[in-house]
């Protein structure tokens, strides 16, 4: 792919930014006198780059100076996404304006995020946090089954989950004519 370069908005003939993923500046200092290719640093898992104008700095991602020259946001989306998931692959082709909605769920999809709380969303026993209930006939003292947890045995019976949770905890000794108790107690 050619490298195409493009002036950095509000710093034009300064610096410029390339649809690979690079950045140059156009200055001469007392440090150099020709143009030179800025290495970015990693801050926070992106690639920076600090632009001076005006004897002023300012810090810039290497992916959004990218998105902005090269990228239309019809949509006025706030974000940009790495579509890889590599933060270290600026490429043009590799970004894609979106809303922080849109970014979070692409970061759990693709596994780049994984959730705080794993176990929500899961049920029963696949939920590492829930407690096994057991449903036992009141008048002959057996089990007559085992749930993951008591919102799966309310979902399941039709007993309320409060009225399951006192019969467990001996509050009340039995609800729609079951016993209950916690799984191995």
């Amino acid at each position: 792919m050619e490298e195409i370069w493009k002036d950095i908005e509000g710093y034009e003939g300064i610096y410029q930014v390339s649809n690979l993923g690079r950045v140059k500046s156009l200055q001469a200092t007392k440090m150099h006198d020709r143009i030179k290719i800025l290495k970015p640093v990693i801050a926070g898992s992106y690639q920076r780059v600090v632009l001076y104008r005006e004897k002023k700095l300012k810090r810039f991602s290497v992916h959004r100076l990218v998105a902005t020259a090269f990228l239309q946001n019809p949509d006025g989306k706030p974000v940009v996404n790495h579509i890889d998931g590599n933060k270290m692959n600026n490429r043009v082709e590799n970004l894609e304006w979106c809303t922080q909605r849109e970014n979070n769920i692409h970061a759990f999809r693709t596994g780049l995020r994984e959730g705080s709380k794993p176990w929500l969303g899961k049920t029963g026993f696949q939920n590492a946090s829930s407690i096994s209930v057991q449903q036992i006939d009141f008048l002959t003292g057996k089990v007559i089954a085992t749930y993951g947890s008591i919102q799966e045995a309310s979902r399941e019976t039709g007993c309320l989950a409060s009225k399951i949770g006192k019969c467990c905890k001996g509050t009340f000794s039995q609800t729609h004519g079951y016993a209950w108790r916690y799984a191995g107690a």
